[in-house]
């Protein structure tokens, strides 16, 4: 009891003993699902969310990627990876006052009108009014900002990720309104469709098949729209993607199609876009589990057009991998932390090619990764991480492996400062 007061306290104004207060309160996996129930319901009221529009926060995001990552780290570096997390969690701006919403009736219609009237506050107090939240209530705000690109499609995002971390925590009821409440006020923030209205007014054009029909879709389509996303003008390529979409082009293609072309645009990135690129993985695969959004056209050709908006190179000035010197011996999160996009790729590269060590590799990755500080990186590095290995069992083999191979070369671009998490894991046994 007592070493849970003291992690509420440095969860509500934090000094240089949140980490010992962490590792305290976190001796067991009961007591770390409370701890971060506690931190959830403790900071989310006290976030400045409206002085980050049209921005979001990611101190909250990251928490649910770094669960999905559980399995493939070993118990130490699970709660490093976690600590760090909670850490930027608990770092996030504040707003002046807490936030103290009106107890509303729990209605859903009553919340779906705050969201399409963007009342944010409405949205918010309403939930709040919800006696026992569900995963379909998750789902129901998954469908109503489908549509809604705002931000590069955080909303989708965020919506997909607090259900499942609000699964991950056991789906505890307090804690799970607080989660649910702060999508439905994200949620009603100011909207951006543009994406969305210029793909559905081009499908409206056709007598679109459902999404899954296959008959009208050839093995041509896989490049042809690989170069249209990578290489066209946003209208051109609107046209191109939309007739595919509309002749039938199955939603495992589309998946196919954008990790690819996404997988190009992050080989192509500047050290400074990397994180922003590799959210290309993140929204990806918040679509492919929405079943709403899955099954929109429009949805899928809106992806399309985010894939599109990030620059690409020209295939011959794309890294290719070359042949590691020292063969098998290098190991790969060495690479990634040692800042060598090159020799990471490489490896990579060399690994998956090689039968049965995909999961060796995913665990150098996932090892990596939870060296970080997200406070620097804004946590994409595990969201993108998870985001591919909960797409693994449904993506071609190969487009995944190329993926992954891209992944670890904007890891190692990408690196920064790991002071706090060696910092925390001395503290841990």
């Amino acid at each position: 009891m007592v070493d849970m007061q003291r992690w509420e306290q440095e969860l509500s104004r934090p000094t240089e003993d949140f980490f010992l207060a962490y590792v305290d309160a976190t001796r067991t996996d009961q007591d770390l699902i409370l701890a971060v129930r506690s931190a959830i319901k403790i900071l989310v009221p006290l976030i400045d969310w409206q002085g980050f529009l049209p921005h979001m926060p990611h101190g909250l995001l990251g928490i649910s990627s770094v669960f999905r990552l559980k399995e493939w780290l070993d118990p130490k570096s699970f709660r490093r990876a976690l600590g760090t997390q909670l850490h930027y969690f608990a770092h996030e701006g504040r707003a002046v006052s807490a936030k103290k919403p009106i107890m509303g009736s729990g209605s859903f219609e009553n919340i779906k009108l705050g969201i399409q009237k963007q009342l944010p506050e409405i949205a918010f107090g309403e939930v709040m009014g919800i006696n026992i939240p569900t995963d379909d209530d998750f789902n129901s705000l998954a469908s109503l900002v489908k549509k809604d690109m705002s931000n590069m499609g955080h909303k989708l995002v965020f919506v997909h990720h607090m259900k499942y971390l609000y699964i991950q925590l056991g789906r505890p009821k307090a804690t799970g309104r607080w989660l649910l409440a702060i999508c439905a006020w994200i949620a009603a923030s100011a909207p951006d469709t543009f994406w969305n209205d210029r793909a559905q007014k081009r499908l409206d054009q056709f007598l679109p098949l459902s999404v899954g029909d296959s008959s009208l879709s050839s093995i041509e389509d896989i490049p042809r729209l690989r170069k249209a996303v990578n290489e066209f003008g946003l209208v051109q390529m609107l046209n191109e993607w939309t007739l595919a979409a509309a002749k039938g082009l199955p939603s495992d293609e589309m998946a196919k199609v954008l990790l690819l072309s996404s997988s190009d645009k992050l080989l192509d990135a500047r050290r400074d876009l990397e994180g922003k690129t590799s959210w290309l993985f993140t929204y990806l695969e918040s679509l492919w589990f929405s079943d709403d959004a899955k099954l929109d056209l429009a949805v899928w050709s809106q992806a399309a057009a985010l894939v599109n908006l990030f620059p690409s190179e020209e295939d011959s000035l794309r890294m290719t991998p070359e042949i590691p010197c020292d063969g098998p011996k290098l190991k790969l999160s060495d690479a990634i932390l040692d800042v060598e996009p090159q020799k990471a790729f490489s490896i990579a590269h060399s690994l998956l090619d090689t039968a049965n060590l995909s999961d060796g590799v995913v665990r150098e990755v996932a090892l990596a990764v939870s060296w970080g500080d997200p406070i620097y990186n804004y946590s994409h590095h595990s969201l993108a991480l998870a985001s591919l290995l909960h797409l693994r069992p449904y993506i071609d083999p190969q487009a995944w492996n190329y993926a992954m191979c891209s992944l670890c070369k904007s890891l190692a671009n990408s690196q920064g400062s790991s002071d706090l998490s060696r910092q925390l894991d001395r503290l841990l046994v």
